[in-house]
């Protein structure tokens, strides 16, 4: 902040015997100093307001959102006749973080084919060229059909792709691995894109 000149005192004027135009002159000067000090301070305090707003906005994107959200099972994308007793998602993302739970609980897993999938809360950020993977357990599961290692998952764009151990390799779950009452948890924290 500027430092603000004396105000000219009257003994100033007696002493020096100083013309009224000199003293108005230092008046005037003392003036125009005050003003840009309120300038200064004015501009100081706008930016103030200005990190204030950018602030509040960070820590708003920081605040927890928590939701519920319906998991869709498909086999190779479909879902024909496929019945749920359980379908439930569970998701908090804080700025670009995201945990997600899920259960599926089946009376039916009707009649379409393919890779077994179960859709996101939110999209996934891939990381290109890296061989990073979001962490994620499988908690629970029962009632699959010819396993020989429990059930795993990873993550694509939009979800999470069913997974076991063959003999000697990840392979994908498909309709063959499920039953009509397969029963199954995970949970998982992945980021979303920026």
């Amino acid at each position: 902040m500027a430092h603000l000149p004396p105000f000219p005192s009257r003994d100033d004027v007696i002493t020096t015997q100083a013309p009224r135009n000199r003293f108005t002159k230092r008046i005037a000067d003392w003036l125009q100093a005050v003003v840009d000090s309120l300038e200064t301070l004015d501009t100081r305090a706008s930016s103030l307001v200005a990190q204030d707003a950018a602030l509040a906005v960070a820590v708003a994107a920081l605040q927890p959102t928590r939701g519920d959200y319906v998991p869709s099972l498909l086999f190779g994308g479909a879902a024909v006749g496929m019945t749920y007793s359980r379908q439930q998602g569970y998701f908090v993302k804080t700025g670009r973080l995201v945990h997600a739970a899920v259960r599926i609980s089946l009376t039916a897993k009707g009649s379409s084919a393919g890779r077994a999938t179960i859709s996101l809360p939110f999209p996934y950020e891939q990381t290109d060229g890296e061989n990073i993977h979001p962490s994620g357990v499988m908690g629970y599961g029962v009632d699959f059909a010819g396993l020989t290692s429990p059930p795993t998952f990873w993550l694509t764009e939009t979800m999470a792709i069913l997974t076991h151990w063959s003999a000697t390799q990840i392979a994908d779950l498909t309709e063959a691995h499920f039953t009509n009452t397969t029963d199954l948890l995970f949970s998982c924290e992945y980021r979303t894109p920026p």
